[in-house]
């Protein structure tokens, strides 16, 4: 499944990670493994957002899941629909 990755796919994960990002979480640090799972799915998911120009449908395809599970899970971490 790797191997069929787009270079779109590449470039979120690549770009996944910037100073901002190690900025902010070095002052609002997760303090339980739950929280760092949230935070890095909120990013994770912003990301492909970002890189789809906002569009659901080609974010969960970024993502590897299906838009409405996108939709639940950017309900549950508080995320604008």
């Amino acid at each position: 499944m790797a191997g069929q990755r787009g270079r779109a796919q590449d470039e979120i994960i690549r770009d996944a990670v910037d100073q901002q990002d190690l900025r902010l979480e070095t002052i609002t640090a997760p303090s339980t493994l739950n929280e760092e799972l949230a935070v890095a799915e909120r990013r994770r998911i912003q990301e492909a957002l970002r890189q789809s120009r906002n569009s659901k449908t080609e974010a969960s395809r970024f993502l590897g899941m299906p838009r409405t599970t996108l939709i639940n899970r950017m309900k549950r971490l508080g995320l604008d629909l």
